[in-house]
């Protein structure tokens, strides 16, 4: 049900390509035939690659919503704020930095201090299992230190998420691991 769902609604390029595949060979048997029957048959294919095409877009798989929410986290990061943070994480949440609300205390003293400039997502695992899910994330961070210099940093964060009745939460975050060191950034 799980692989289903994944080329119906999230990726959906192999089912269009046998739908293709199937239209070309329809377009030959009824180039040869012509019939009315297979007249009607052509129309099959390209029907229901614009109802996935619509059911892709219209529905949110969870996996597309916590990406989503790692987004607007991570793009709230850049801007210096953790609105976004706020919302995602649990109330419950009892992870890297303590409960929620140091946790949050515990982040804005890190923006203040190094000053993000860029939040980067560069790769994420995600396997979701009875309203649960677990999350391995890299991100390569940007900012500036307190003395006007740059710094870069690769992290790789494990994250536990919850199915909540308003959404997916964050449950539990252990504390970023250092994936490699970047350097400098370059100029």
């Amino acid at each position: 049900m799980d692989s289903l769902r994944y080329h119906l609604l999230e990726n959906p390029f192999y089912v269009m390509v046998v739908l293709g595949l199937a239209e070309l060979g329809l377009l030959s048997l009824w180039r040869s035939r012509r019939t009315g029957r297979l007249a009607w048959a052509l129309a099959g294919p390209p029907v229901l690659a614009g109802m996935i095409y619509l059911l892709a877009a219209w529905a949110k798989t969870d996996r597309e919503q916590i990406l989503e929410l790692s987004e607007q986290i991570a793009a709230d990061i850049r801007a210096g704020r953790l609105d976004a943070a706020r919302l995602a994480l649990d109330e419950a949440y009892q992870g890297w930095g303590g409960d929620k609300q140091q946790t949050l205390r515990m982040g804005r003293g890190l923006l203040e201090h190094f000053r993000i400039r860029a939040v980067q997502i560069v790769w994420t695992t995600l396997a979701i299992e009875s309203g649960r899910a677990r999350m391995r994330a890299q991100t390569i961070i940007s900012y500036w230190l307190d003395q006007g210099a740059e710094g870069r940093s690769a992290l790789q964060w494990d994250l536990t998420w919850i199915k909540r009745p308003v959404g997916w939460r964050i449950l539990d975050v252990q504390e970023p691991v250092q994936a490699l060191d970047l350097g400098p950034p370059a100029r």
